[in-house]
């Protein structure tokens, strides 16, 4: 059963445009999640929620300028993140290391 933080992550702040394309899998030893295919984030239940508690707990703004590459990769899917705060925070040149499925979404939304 997954920890209430990441089901509260997928209910209430995964964006809308992508919900149907995350899947998260939920190995005895780690969670890992995917974006249409490509993983986002693979680790411990333990290590997901410490990143999530920050996407949850913290403005967006704070987040998406975060120096945590984890951080930031939940943070550009985040709901809170428009179009405005990606161009604002020049979120797809700056961070260009970013998780490919991810860096491609955003590419999509900030046009």
């Amino acid at each position: 059963m997954l920890n209430k933080t990441i089901v509260r992550w997928q209910n209430d702040f995964l964006h809308n445009d992508i919900k149907s394309l995350v899947v998260v899998h939920d190995n005895k030893d780690n969670i890992t999640i995917t974006l249409d295919g490509g993983v986002v984030f693979k680790g411990s239940e333990k290590e997901l929620v410490k990143i999530l508690d920050n996407i949850i707990n913290l403005p967006i703004d704070e987040t998406i300028k975060s120096q945590n590459s984890q951080i930031r990769v939940f943070a550009l899917m985040d709901k809170r993140c428009g179009k405005k705060k990606i161009a604002a925070h020049k979120a797809v040149d700056k961070y260009e290391s970013d998780v490919l499925c991810v860096r491609k979404y955003v590419t999509v939304r900030s046009n």
